[in-house]
């Protein structure tokens, strides 16, 4: 399609030829809100992995009010692609061993994966995580969040040797359990075995579900456990 003076391309409308050039031409487009601007050609078209300028930045305002730049968002985007993608990334074995990938809807458009980050609370500092760890990026399963959520909400590590997360076998052949939360490493305790374990783990995460805080927990099993030792020494 050749562009010409008077065309409208979204919010944007060609007022001038401003540079003509045989890799394209530049134009002067004035935007529905009054501003002028220059805009290359071919940034008024779809292309394959982003879309067409539809205004001057008026449009594309946060939810506080703010404009996020495409700049941050799409290295977030890069980096989604690369981990599911990239045969030499280093964890891969989080991804692309696990069957990790980019749904269609993002995977070869930053524009609409911009889009939603934008109408889903993106703010400059937060990591996209997704909320089921084994699932995929997609709208349904992604959302903004912390660094320390999402630390949170990570599956077992591939170094854990029980299997479970928050819980392992040390050296000495028992299972200690621990839990991460506001930036901070809880042991738990050690326990002969790992069923002990795995039910302190568990009573911490509801713990600090309900309290929001670890400080003041204690686990029930250590109460059994002391209890025994009394009446034992009576």
């Amino acid at each position: 399609m050749e562009v010409s003076v008077g065309m409208k391309f979204g919010f944007l409308e060609v007022v001038a030829l401003k540079n003509a050039h045989h890799f394209g031409n530049s134009w002067i487009c004035r935007c529905v809100c009054g501003k002028e601007f220059k805009i290359y050609e071919a940034n008024l078209f779809d292309q394959k992995n982003r879309r067409a300028t539809k205004s001057c930045g008026c449009k594309k305002k946060s939810q506080n009010g703010s404009t996020v730049t495409q700049n941050e968002l799409y290295m977030k985007w890069f980096d989604m692609k690369r981990r599911c993608y990239q045969k030499t990334n280093a964890s891969k074995q989080y991804y692309q061993t696990k069957g990790v990938e980019v749904c269609d809807e993002w995977k070869d458009d930053f524009q609409a994966f911009a889009e939603w980050s934008i109408e889903n609370g993106y703010k400059k500092g937060l990591s996209l995580d997704r909320i089921d760890s084994d699932g995929d990026y997609s709208p349904s399963n992604c959302r903004w969040t912390t660094a320390m959520v999402q630390s949170q909400n990570r599956g077992v590590h591939k170094n854990n040797t029980s299997g479970a997360k928050g819980v392992f076998k040390n050296s000495g052949g028992r299972y200690k359990a621990y839990i991460t939360r506001e930036l901070k490493r809880y042991n738990l305790g050690a326990y002969d075995s790992f069923a002990e374990a795995a039910y302190v783990r568990k009573q911490a995460e509801d713990y600090y579900e309900e309290h929001k805080t670890l400080e003041t927990f204690n686990p029930e099993w250590k109460r059994l456990r002391k209890s025994r030792k009394n009446e034992d020494a009576e």
